[in-house]
C-alpha cells in the first residue's frame, strides 16, 4: 500500500479506532521499557523531530521501533500548520537528521511560503536582524560614553523595547526580571531552608536579589539582606518553634526590579508563649465560674434558713395595767438558736461557712500546668517518598504522644518495635503517588550514583582562627537529567584532628542543562584549633543522604610562619605551599584536591543529634 493510500485509510478511521491504535502503541512502549531496554538517542533526534506548536501525545513516538514517529502525529501537524502530511513528515525528519530546530523550522516556513505565498522566511530574517540591534548584549557592550548618553535618555531604551515587541512580543532582553518562585524545605522546630529560582525570561540578566524574612506573629523583621545573583537560598536558624514566618524575595537587574514574591512557612512544634496565654485564659474563666457558683450556693443557704417567732403573753396588775409574761423559749425539734437570735435548721449548720476577710493578693499563673501522670514516650519510623517515588524512612526517638499524633496526621508512621516493614506500594498509595511519565510515554529514570557530581576542592587556609576556602561542583556527563532543577545538598564537616566536630555547613546545589557548575565559598570560625580535618559530601538531602559524589577529605594546619631563615643558607625554608597545595599534619605540602579516603566517623551521629534533638514538645501533650 502506498503512503498516499495509507494516509487516506488512516484518515477514514473513527475517533474510537484512532484512540485504540494509540493505546496499543503506548502498551508496546511500556512493554519495551519494562523489559529493561532503553532507547538510545544521544543527539536528541526525538526532540528535534517535534514541530513547533504541535502537541505530542503518548504513543506518537514508537520507541520499540527505534524512535520512529507515527503518521498520526504528521496528520495532526499538517492540519495545525497548513501543510500536507508529506511536508510535515519531511520537515520533522529533516530536523531529526540535522539535530537542529532551526533547520526544521526553516523547512516548515519554506513549505508554507509555497502553500500560501506569505514569504515567512524573509519576514523571519528581518525580525531577527531588528532584534539583534537592541539586545541586552549589544547594550552591555556600549562604551562608557555611549552608556552615559543613553542613560540620560531612558525613553530611548523604552522606545527600542517597544519597537522590537511589535514584531516579537516575546522579547524581554531590556525588561526587568520576572518574579521568582519560592520553595520551603528542611523545616524543623527552629530552622528552615528558603530557596528561590527565576521564572521565565530575564533570568540571565539578574544581578542580585533582595531577601526579607518576617515573623508573622509579631510583625518583626528577622532578616533583610541583599544577596548576589549566584545565591538562591537562605538557611534560617534560631527560629521559634510553632511560629509562622513569611519570606519575601525581589530579583534585580540594571533595568529594574521584579514583582515581590512571598511564601509563608511555620516551624514544627508548639509555641510556648501562645500556649501559656491560652492556658492562663482557661484558668481565669474557671475561677470566675467557681466564684459565681459559690455566690449561688450562699443565696440558696440563706433561702433555706427558717426563723421561729416567739408569741408574747400579757399579765394584768391590780390597777388594771398589763405586763409581759416571760415564757421559756421553746425551740422546735430539728432547730436551734443562732447567736443573732434566729432559729436555724440543724441540717443547714454544716453548710455554714464562717465569714472571712479577703486580702487582695497578686496571683501568679504558672506558665505550664504539669500533667499529674508521667507521659509515655514513643519511638517511631516516619516513611516518606521522594518526587520519583523512592521510599525512605526517618527515625524519631523518645517523642511525646502529642508529637506522635501530629506526625500521624500527615505521614505514614510505624513503631520501631513493629514486626513488619511496609511495602513501597503501601507507602506510595498512602501519599497518592503516581509514577512520572514523560510526554512520549517513557517512565523517568531516577537512579543515583557517586559519579554524577565532581567535587574540586580549592585552596583551604586556616589562619587567625578561621577556615577559608572554596569548592567547585560540576555535573558530569553521567548526571541524571531527572535531577535538573532539583535541589541537592552540599555538606562540609569541619572537625579537629581527634575527631571533635566543630561545624557543619550545608548549601543547596541546583544544576540545569545549561548551568552545570556551582561554586561555594566556606568561611567558618575554627576557635583555637591549629590542625583540622575537613570532609566534603554531596547528598540529595541531609535526611536520606543518597550519594551524588565521592566523599573527599583534606587536612590543614595553621598558616604560621616558620622561624627566621639562616641568612647564610642558600635555600631558606618554605613558609607557605605553592598554588594548588596546602600543609597536612606532618607539615608537608599536599595537593588541594586529593583522592577520596574517608574513614567512618561521628558525622551521622552528629546529624541525628542536630535533626532530632529539637523534637521535644510541651509537657501538656496528652498520651496518644
Amino acid at each position: 500500500m502506498s503512503d498516499i493510500f495509507r494516509i487516506q485509510y488512516l484518515e477514514l478511521r473513527s475517533n474510537e479506532q484512532i484512540e485504540k491504535d494509540r493505546l496499543e502503541r503506548v502498551r508496546l512502549n511500556k512493554e519495551f521499557f519494562d523489559s529493561g531496554n532503553r532507547f538510545n538517542d544521544p543527539n536528541h533526534k526525538v526532540h528535534y523531530a517535534r514541530l513547533q506548536g504541535v502537541t505530542g501525545k503518548d504513543g506518537d513516538v514508537m520507541f520499540y521501533k527505534n524512535g520512529q514517529t507515527h503518521v498520526d502525529y504528521y496528520i495532526r501537524a499538517a492540519k495545525k500548520l497548513g501543510l500536507t502530511v508529506a511536508q510535515a513528515e519531511a520537515a520533522s525528519k529533516r530536523g531529526a537528521e540535522a539535530g537542529s530546530g532551526k533547520v526544521r523550522d526553516n523547512l516548515v516556513r519554506e513549505f508554507r511560503d509555497k502553500n500560501f505565498g506569505t514569504n515567512e522566511q524573509e519576514q523571519y530574517a528581518a525580525n531577527r536582524a531588528l532584534a539583534k540591534k537592541v539586545t541586552a548584549a549589544s547594550y552591555a557592550r556600549m562604551s562608557d560614553t555611549e552608556l552615559a548618553y543613553y542613560q540620560q535618555m531612558p525613553e530611548a531604551i523604552n522606545f527600542a523595547r517597544e519597537q522590537v515587541k511589535t514584531v516579537d512580543p516575546t522579547f524581554t532582553a531590556l525588561d526587568p526580571p520576572t518574579a521568582v518562585n519560592i520553595t520551603i524545605n528542611q523545616i524543623t522546630e527552629n530552622s528552615a531552608s528558603v530557596n528561590w529560582s527565576p521564572m521565565g525570561a530575564g533570568a540571565s540578566s539578574i544581578t542580585g536579589y533582595h531577601y526579607v524574612l518576617v515573623n508573622n506573629s509579631t510583625g518583626q523583621t528577622i532578616k533583610e539582606i541583599d544577596v548576589p545573583a549566584g545565591q538562591r537560598n537562605s538557611f534560617e536558624t534560631n527560629l521559634d518553634q510553632g511560629t509562622s514566618y513569611k519570606a519575601f524575595v525581589i530579583a534585580k537587574n540594571k533595568f529594574g526590579n521584579s514583582v515581590e514574591s512571598s511564601k509563608s512557612l511555620r516551624t514544627l512544634g508548639i509555641n510556648i508563649l501562645e500556649e501559656n496565654k491560652r492556658i492562663a485564659e482557661e484558668q481565669r474563666v474557671q475561677r470566675e465560674f467557681d466564684r459565681e457558683m459559690e455566690e449561688l450556693k450562699k443565696i440558696e443557704i440563706q433561702q433555706k434558713t427558717q426563723t421561729v417567732v416567739k408569741p408574747v403573753d400579757l399579765g394584768f396588775n391590780l390597777d388594771g395595767t398589763t405586763y409581759p409574761i416571760i415564757q421559756p423559749e421553746i425551740i422546735p425539734d430539728g432547730f436551734h438558736k443562732m447567736p443573732d437570735g434566729s432559729i436555724m435548721a440543724d441540717s443547714e449548720m454544716d453548710k455554714i461557712q464562717l465569714p472571712t476577710i479577703e486580702i487582695p493578693t497578686v496571683e501568679i499563673i504558672p506558665p505550664v500546668a504539669f500533667a499529674e501522670e508521667i507521659e509515655e514516650n514513643y519511638s517511631v519510623n516516619v516513611y516518606n517518598i521522594r518526587d520519583n517515588g523512592d521510599v525512605f524512612a526517618t527515625t524519631y526517638l523518645n517523642i511525646s504522644g502529642a508529637k506522635l499524633e501530629e506526625l500521624s496526621k500527615s505521614f505514614f508512621v510505624l513503631s520501631v518495635d513493629t514486626d513488619r516493614l511496609p511495602t513501597n506500594k503501601e507507602v506510595q498509595d498512602f501519599y497518592g503517588f503516581t509514577s512520572t511519565v514523560t510526554e512520549f510515554g517513557k517512565t523517568s529514570d531516577n537512579k543515583i550514583d557517586s559519579t554524577m557530581v565532581s567535587q574540586s576542592i580549592g585552596a583551604f587556609i586556616l589562619k587567625d582562627g578561621r577556615v577559608n576556602g572554596e569548592i567547585l561542583f560540576i555535573a558530569n556527563q553521567s548526571f541524571n537529567p531527572f535531577y535538573y532543577g532539583k535541589n541537592l545538598t552540599s555538606l562540609v564537616q569541619i572537625k579537629s584532628k581527634s575527631g571533635v566536630v566543630i561545624a557543619i555547613k550545608t548549601n543547596n546545589l541546583n544544576f540545569t542543562e545549561n548551568e552545570r557548575d556551582e561554586r561555594i565559598t566556606i568561611q567558618e570560625s575554627a576557635g583555637n584549633f591549629k590542625e583540622l580535618v575537613i570532609d566534603f559530601f554531596v547528598w540529595d538531602s541531609p535526611l536520606s543522604m543518597q550519594i551524588f559524589a565521592q566523599q573527599k577529605q583534606i587536612q590543614i594546619v595553621d598558616e604560621t610562619d616558620l622561624a627566621p631563615a639562616d641568612p647564610f643558607d642558600p635555600k631558606p625554608p618554605v613558609k607557605t605551599c605553592p598554588a594548588g597545595y596546602h600543609k597536612d599534619f606532618s607539615g608537608k605540602c599536599v595537593a588541594d584536591d586529593p583522592a577520596p579516603d574517608i574513614p567512618k566517623d561521628r558525622l551521622i551521629e552528629t546529624l541525628k543529634g542536630f535533626l532530632f534533638g529539637t523534637v521535644a514538645l510541651s509537657l501538656l501533650a496528652r498520651k496518644y
